[in-house]
Formats: C-alpha cells, structure tokens, sequence
C-alpha cells in the first residue's frame, strides 16, 4: 500500500522481542496510569471477579465504572494473581493493596459488584 520504499523503511526499525516486550510494558504502565489518575478526582464502583487460568492460577480481575465527560466509562482495572486462596478476605486483601499502592480511597468507591459465587461474599 505504501510502497517498497516505506517497507524497506519499516524494516529497518529493530523490533526484537525484548524491544517489544519493552514497548507494550511502557504503553501498559501508561495506560494504567491514566487510569488511576482518572479514578483520584472521581467517585468509581466496582465490579470484580476471581477466575482460575488456563495454568490452574486463581486471578483476581477489577474493572471500574465512573463518569467522564458526562458519559458512564467501564474500564479494566487490574488482573492480579491471587498467591494464597480465592476465599473473599483473600481477594479483598489483594484488591485492597492495589488500591492502596496507587494511592486510591475506598472514601472514593460508591459501590462493589460481584458474581455472587460464595467465594466473593
């Protein structure tokens, strides 16, 4: 579509897998941090859930809801691995230090949404 010249162009930029691997953790921790950044000057619910991976590795995974813009946005939050068991004082526990490691109040969560599955509760 571009031409030999914009492929031989393309070529040339060194795309290993650990320049990579760089570039998605960099696009990564910044969208994160736009994420928190948003959730600190707003009022935020929600909603979680734990789920075992395909490696047996019990995950807990958080997205949140608020309102930018005058529009309701869904965001993912964090997928963390729950290292001891997925019982509910396990999972808040491990939601609780993410909160806590990037500086965010549960004075600021209106409200929390799960499954209902008794590990949660």
């Amino acid at each position: 579509m571009l031409g030999d010249y914009a492929e031989n162009e393309i070529r040339k930029i060194p795309l290993s897998n650990n320049t990579i691997h760089i570039r998605i953790l960099e696009l990564s921790d910044n969208i994160k941090e736009s994420v928190v950044a948003k959730l600190k000057s707003r009022l935020f619910a929600l909603q979680i859930d734990e789920s075992t991976d395909i490696s047996n590795y019990a995950q807990l995974i958080a997205f949140m809801r608020f309102i930018g813009d005058d529009v309701i946005i869904n965001q993912f939050l964090c997928c963390k691995k729950l290292s001891t068991t997925t019982k509910g004082q396990n999972v808040f526990d491990r939601l609780l230090a993410y909160l806590e490691k990037h500086g965010l109040s549960w004075d600021s969560c209106v409200g929390v949404c799960t499954d209902g599955a008794p590990s949660i509760q």
